[in-house]
């Protein structure tokens, strides 16, 4: 289909393509070749859903972003809301916003109980690879995001572009700011089973082979309107948050011949900067926390991609 735009023409895309021998001089140099790498009843009944953040400690939360804005090069996100996906209604409502960054922004599901947008919106995505200067990042959380194009934490290309857009999802195209890499991003969802599906494919815009490299995916969950309650899992495969015996969201990394690990952060503890980090027990007890899919793609050469998916279910 026809690309739409987004902030830059297709025209500039094109025009960015054939200047990424410019953008080199600042994409990092490689790692050293040593490097490694319901029943009947409906349960709902009678219950009303507290508004949004009515029960955040909000204390924590603004306590966080300010701890992250000083982490390496980071800046509050500029993400915005961009396409809003809308199917059924009442208990069959399945409905997601991205934005114009390719974060998930609000997952509503059934109506009047949305799960990401409680205070901070927390979901997006994180890179990583080993270079001669040692691991460089670049991350864009939804409520913060790299900034600058130089040192270990780097930004995001402000340029993305849409292509493939239907009634059931859209394709974002977007580049790092030192023309390193290419991230695309699918959101397809199945409203039957109340299931988005994110494909990631990274391309490697270089002439080096990178080494080490990591992509990593995550999400803040606040699930049915409030952050402080909920209880978080995981598996080898998936990490889920619980709202008592309301709702269930997970994320499930569903590339299963690629390897990967999955993680719980309490969200005082989250480090959106860094890929594969440290996982709290598991179950946890009630609180606020974020989970994470991380996926180790090995060495990327140079005009090289790889395609990893993650499977976000509302039950």
């Amino acid at each position: 289909m026809k690309a739409q735009k987004l902030i830059a023409s297709a025209f500039a895309l094109s025009i960015a393509l054939t200047c990424i021998s410019v953008f080199s001089q600042d994409t990092p140099l490689p790692a050293p070749e040593t490097a490694t790498q319901s029943p009947a009843k409906n349960p709902r009944a009678g219950y009303t859903p507290l508004a949004d953040g009515s029960k955040q400690t909000s204390a924590n939360k603004a306590g966080t972003l300010v701890a992250a804005a000083a982490v390496d090069n980071v800046t509050p996100s500029s993400a915005t809301a961009y396409k809003t996906f809308t199917s059924g209604s009442g208990d069959t409502l399945f409905k997601f916003t991205i934005s114009n960054h390719g974060n998930i922004i609000r997952l509503e599901s059934p109506a009047d109980f949305e799960h990401m947008a409680s205070g901070s919106v927390g979901e997006g995505y994180v890179v990583s690879m080993n270079t001669a200067s040692g691991v460089v990042r670049y991350f864009d959380a939804g409520f913060s995001e790299g900034a600058g194009c130089t040192g270990n934490v780097r930004s995001w290309s402000p340029t993305v572009f849409e292509t493939n857009a239907t009634a059931n999802g859209t394709t974002l195209i977007r580049d790092t700011c030192d023309g390193a890499w290419r991230l695309t991003q699918t959101f397809l969802r199945n409203v039957t089973n109340h299931e988005l599906t994110v494909t990631m494919t990274l391309k490697n815009l270089t002439t080096f082979n990178y080494t080490g490299v990591v992509l990593d995916r995550y999400f803040d969950g606040d699930l049915d309107n409030d952050n402080s309650d909920d209880r978080f899992s995981r598996t080898f495969d998936a990490v889920a948050g619980q709202d008592s015996t309301f709702d269930n969201l997970s994320m499930t990394a569903i590339t299963f011949n690629v390897p990967h690990s999955t993680a719980i952060h309490t969200f005082a503890a989250w480090n959106p900067s860094v890929t594969n980090q440290a996982s709290v027990a598991s179950p946890t007890g009630a609180g606020d926390f974020v989970g994470r899919v991380s996926y180790s793609l090995g060495t990327i050469n140079a005009s090289a991609q790889k395609i990893v998916k993650v499977l976000y279910k509302r039950q």
